[in-house]
């Protein structure tokens, strides 16, 4: 939900109808989530050890879109 505003903003909407604050907004929630996330993979390869579990593939549509959204974010090796 933290980025769902810059999602539909950026990728569903006319660029003359985006709202730049809600968007911006919304990438600035995200920022700290994906952080957290980074940390929790830190020396693994999956949440849960070394096998892909629930938690990993309910995770995946969510970071594809994160990463590939035209938006600067900072480095988070572990999640890339």
């Amino acid at each position: 939900p933290a980025y769902a505003a810059a999602f539909m903003g950026l990728i569903r909407t006319k660029p003359e109808k985006r709202d730049p604050a809600a968007i911006a907004a919304s990438i600035e929630k995200t920022h700290p989530l994906i952080a957290i996330l980074d940390r929790a993979l830190e020396g693994k390869i999956f949440l849960a050890g070394d096998r892909p579990t629930i938690g990993d593939i309910g995770l995946v549509p969510s970071i594809f879109r994160w990463f590939n959204m035209p938006v600067e974010r900072p480095a988070a090796p572990n999640v890339e």
